[in-house]
């Protein structure tokens, strides 16, 4: 399962749906009782996956520049305990491979929201390996370090 959010654009928003459900993914939009639909989900034994590079919900350094990152896949594996792995889609040749590259552990403190923001630099930092190892293949149209110039 992944979360999907819905395009504005119809014919982009087809697209990218069909792109991600001709793959076998089952897609939950993001404005579906998203809560129920994710406990669903973990409760069943299967997998949920989300994109973890934009949200809100805590100040990280991504890039050597602050931004606001998303603390959603942190705070989903500490609620429900439930492991947490970096999964990526990289292009070899003509073919698209998913990857895991390893598990996110959650990393101690002394509170919930010191474990989720440690493990969420954590995640951030692999993601950067991975950027830096890939530049031509990460994209992003947005800017987010817009909250912090």
């Amino acid at each position: 399962h992944g979360l999907y959010q819905k395009q504005t654009n119809p014919f982009t928003d087809d697209w990218f749906y069909q792109l991600r459900a001709n793959s076998g993914l089952k897609l939950i939009e993001k404005k579906s009782g998203l809560r129920a639909r994710i406990k669903e989900v973990i409760v069943a034994g299967d997998l949920f996956g989300l994109v973890g590079d934009q949200g809100r919900g805590q100040r990280i350094e991504f890039f050597g520049k602050e931004t606001d990152f998303p603390k959603g896949p942190a705070t989903l594996a500490l609620k429900h305990g439930t492991p947490m792995y970096f999964t990526v889609c990289i292009r070899e040749g003509n073919f698209l491979k998913v990857k895991v590259l390893g598990e996110v552990s959650l990393l101690e403190g002394d509170t919930e929201e010191e474990i989720v923001f440690k493990t969420s630099k954590a995640y951030a930092r692999l993601l950067e390996d991975l950027v830096r190892k890939y530049p031509e293949q990460y994209f992003w149209v947005h800017d987010m370090w817009r909250l912090f110039k």
